[in-house]
């Protein structure tokens, strides 16, 4: 696989790694945080999905996003507070979390500054989610309604690229084989069949 580097947009090719530490930091919609946006699906100026790890230094509000849905996965080894619509959510390493676009969400760092890997998909489209998937030897990562794997932990590479945790393997219409032992984060994406048509 080659390596792709991210458009300012977020807008990448279909398959390719994305290196994180290429991936350039980017202010939230509402200016209360930044954000690192790994891909894009769709428009480049209306996206139908976008993949992104937020950075969260202080206690504020998430920025809205009306007529998506939202999955979020904890980055960060430190806790992490999400109060939805006023409920609170005391989030741990790897805790994953789905809430609407068009809630109210406010999040705070328990210590310092942490990272969230979020997924949003617009209702029209389909829909989406995160899950984990632990890698030991080799192992065929698929592509069935899959679109990007991110390494989270350990030390895995493709038959052309050594990958770092952060790193994104975007995944075409082929499944790719990983070496090495890891954990990985696996990007689903269900489009409604009106918006495949």
């Amino acid at each position: 696989m080659s390596t792709r580097t991210p458009h300012r947009d977020g807008h990448v090719p279909r398959s390719g790694v994305i290196r994180g530490a290429d991936v350039p930091l980017q202010p939230w919609r509402n200016g209360a945080g930044v954000t690192r946006r790994i891909a894009t699906g769709g428009s480049t100026t209306a996206p139908d999905w976008t993949l992104s790890i937020a950075e969260i230094e202080a206690a504020g509000d998430f920025s809205r996003f009306d007529g998506f849905e939202r999955t979020a996965l904890i980055l960060g080894a430190d806790p992490v507070m999400l109060t939805v619509d006023g409920t609170d959510h005391h989030l741990v390493h790897l805790d994953r979390i789905h809430f609407s676009g068009d809630d109210e969400v406010a999040g705070e760092p328990t210590h310092g500054t942490t990272q969230i890997l979020n997924l949003m998909v617009r209702r029209t489209f389909g829909r989406g989610d995160l899950t984990l998937q632990n890698v030991r030897g080799s192992v065929e990562l698929s592509a069935e309604g899959t679109v990007a794997y991110l390494v989270l932990s350990g030390s895995l590479r493709t038959a052309d690229d050594a990958l770092e945790p952060l790193d994104t393997i975007l995944v075409g219409s082929k499944a790719v084989t990983v070496h090495g032992t890891g954990t990985v984060a696996r990007v689903h994406l269900h489009p409604t069949a009106a918006s495949e048509d």
